[in-house]
């Protein structure tokens, strides 16, 4: 099998802007998707989840450097991607994210985000996935459900690891929210009477 140059329709030369705009929406669903184990557990989570979905696309800022313009002509037309579309660009940025916060999980997040963006893009061809180590210019296009489904279920992995509950956004501690329902309902029951004073 070889990388399907029609898959998905990631750039429609007569329609630059609609093509712009769908690879936005593309990838950022994408990078919701492969990351939601983590997300669901955050206590904003529609704060988070909308800079993810902003910020699977960052990546493709290498476009504007290359096609050095902003017209989505441009951008869209390029003769293919440039190196930056790299797997080790990837677990470089990972590695920054954590060395910056210091938390394994939100390198991960990093990670996942730009490989999602890779394998969607290199399932249409022209993306050197393995630069500088390979001219690889593409991948099989059923390596990129698969691999987002390995994403999403490492995700969900390290979202349930006993050291995650703090290390990426706040968590929502379900012992947290049992004890706030004990309270609860320990307010509401009817109040027993004291202890009597006993007559001498």
């Amino acid at each position: 099998m070889h990388a399907y140059h029609s898959w998905p329709f990631l750039s429609v030369a007569n329609h630059p802007l609609l093509s712009a705009l769908w690879a936005l929406l593309i990838h950022g669903l994408i990078g919701v998707a492969v990351i939601w184990p983590i997300l669901r557990r955050s206590e904003r989570r529609r704060l988070y989840t909308a800079l993810v979905f902003a910020g699977a696309s960052l990546i493709d800022l290498d476009h504007i450097v290359v096609a050095g313009s902003l017209s989505p002509h441009s951008l869209e037309t390029l003769s293919g991607r440039p190196e930056t579309h790299s797997l080790i660009v990837a677990v470089l940025v990972g590695v920054m994210a954590f060395a910056l916060s210091r938390r394994p999980l939100l390198g991960w997040c990093a990670v996942a985000l730009v490989t999602s963006h890779l394998l969607f893009d290199a399932a249409g061809g022209g993306t050197p996935l393995l630069a500088p180590l390979a001219q690889t210019r593409g991948i099989p296009w059923l390596l990129c459900p698969l691999g987002i489904a390995l994403l999403w279920l490492a995700s969900a992995i390290l979202a349930g690891a006993p050291w995650s509950s703090s290390s990426v956004w706040p968590a929502r501690s379900i012992r947290s929210e049992r004890s706030k329902s004990v309270i609860a309902d320990a307010s509401t029951r009817p109040q027993e009477p004291g202890w009597r004073r006993r007559a001498y």
